[in-house]
């Protein structure tokens, strides 16, 4: 008599349910991961504005309460800022997604009254504004405070 082997293996049913299967659990990864990476991006859009706000308090302390002005006939962007790097901080912080587009941090003094600070807020891609001292130039009052996001 003649023993037959059976070989055990997958079907080709059992292979593609194993397939759809990874897939799914991969997509779900997936989701989390970009969010993950949203957080982390406006994480650290926050703490480079908490460096650039400690730089300036150090620049209004050493100039008399005065806060640090822009290169003449420049937008109100933080790279455009004069004198503030690299004695007060030593790099002027980019946004984390855009890092050669320089006009994702803004600044606009207010002598010596105070500052507000403009930064993108990708959690709900939009514009929020850092206030301090008194007073609040025009149409900057329009972005909500980064506080309330």
């Amino acid at each position: 008599m003649k023993k037959t082997q059976q070989h055990r293996g997958f079907t080709l049913i059992e292979l593609l349910v194993v397939i759809a299967i990874i897939g799914m659990l991969s997509s779900v990864v997936l989701a989390s991961l970009t969010s993950a990476r949203l957080k982390s991006r406006d994480a650290r859009r926050s703490a480079d504005m908490q460096q650039v706000q400690l730089a300036l308090e150090l620049y209004a302390t050493d100039n008399g309460g005065s806060y640090p002005p822009h290169e003449a006939g420049t937008l109100r962007y933080l790279d455009k800022v004069i004198g503030l790097a690299p004695k007060y901080i030593a790099v002027i912080p980019q946004d984390p997604l855009w890092p050669t587009n320089s006009n994702d941090y803004r600044y606009l003094a207010q002598g010596v009254k105070g500052y507000v600070l403009l930064r993108r807020h990708e959690g709900n891609n939009s514009w929020c504004r850092i206030v301090y001292g008194s007073g609040l130039p025009g149409w900057w009052g329009n972005y909500p405070l980064c506080s309330s996001l």
